[in-house]
């Protein structure tokens, strides 16, 4: 899907059944046209490790679950304003 629109931001949940999220988060940051697209994680598990592994891999924000509304909007937002800081300054 993303080789045919390249959204704003994408929301990734860590466990999902064909692939990991890690793992599809290392293809959006590695491919020239999804690199810059800000990613927030989201887990059930143990926040710990998946925090560090999904900040390694490039998550630009980590929500962990359950979460509420206002926490998702927050971090939507926060992820947003940093990616159009990046460019901004031409990152």
């Amino acid at each position: 899907m993303l080789t045919h629109e390249v959204p704003d931001l994408v929301l990734l949940d860590v466990m999902m059944p064909q692939m990991s999220g890690i793992e599809v988060l290392e293809r959006i940051k590695t491919t020239h046209a999804t690199s810059r697209v800000p990613v927030i994680m989201v887990t059930a598990q143990d926040p710990d490790d998946d925090v560090l592994t999904g900040y390694q891999h490039g998550a630009d924000y980590y929500i962990t679950k359950p979460c509420t509304a206002k926490q998702l909007l927050y971090g939507i937002g926060l992820a947003l304003d940093r990616a159009r800081g990046r460019r901004r300054q031409g990152e």
